[in-house]
């Protein structure tokens, strides 16, 4: 009868032990996902800096709101790096630095006539995984969206269709926006893949269609 109330006894002193063990590693665990949430942004806005102190009040509040940072990328400009810290800081407003000192730099060039798209997907480094956001609507990479500037610049007519982004207003399906995402856009067309430079020092642009192309027609 001891020997049964001693078994019983030391089984009560294991599974208080082991509930004790199993709640401090909850702990711990949530401690470390706490501090993982305050020390990493879900949503960081990365960017030259050069629009920062325009932008107004509501911007700020976005931010902070919801803890986006921002993460300024530096080039070899007079703009005051030191002054967008402080701005942010005033904001409470999480803010880094990303240093492009000895930095290469590559060129992807365009081509006006077109090739085939899909050999393009196939090879391109940022297909699918450099999606980008502008005006609502999701793009596979940065270009197609801001093909705009060039277009109106140059003079040029790079085709930028209802094809080639997914409206997030109008559609809520994940599976198939991800499916959209694993497949060439018409827009893939007018990237010139093959002619891709990698090595070129950091320089101010000098408005030159030929920075863009290989062709200047």
């Amino acid at each position: 009868t001891r020997q049964d109330k001693t078994r019983q006894d030391k089984t009560r002193q294991d599974k208080t032990r082991q509930d004790k063990t199993r709640q401090d590693k909850t702990r711990q665990d949530k401690t470390r996902q706490d501090k993982t949430r305050q020390d990493t942004n879900i949503i960081n806005i990365q960017t030259n800096g050069i629009l920062l102190k325009k932008q107004p009040e509501e911007f700020w509040k976005i931010c902070r709101e919801n803890d986006i940072g921002i993460m300024v990328t530096k080039y070899d400009t007079k703009l005051n790096y030191e002054e967008l810290a402080d701005l942010a800081k005033s904001k409470d407003v999480k803010f880094e630095i990303i240093s492009q000192k000895s930095r290469k730099f590559f060129i992807q060039p365009l081509n006006i006539n077109g090739a085939n798209a899909k050999e393009n997907f196939g090879l391109c480094n940022f297909a699918n995984r450099c999606i980008q956001l502008h005006n609502g609507k999701l793009f596979t990479c940065n270009i197609p969206p801001l093909i705009n500037h060039i277009n109106k610049y140059f003079e040029k007519d790079f085709v930028v269709s209802d094809k080639d982004y997914v409206d997030i207003y109008k559609q809520n399906d994940i599976t198939n926006i991800l499916e959209f995402f694993s497949k060439p856009i018409p827009f893939c067309r007018y990237c010139d893949i093959k002619n891709i430079s990698f090595g070129h020092d950091f320089a101010i642009s000098k408005k030159q269609f030929s920075e863009w192309s290989l062709s200047d027609k």
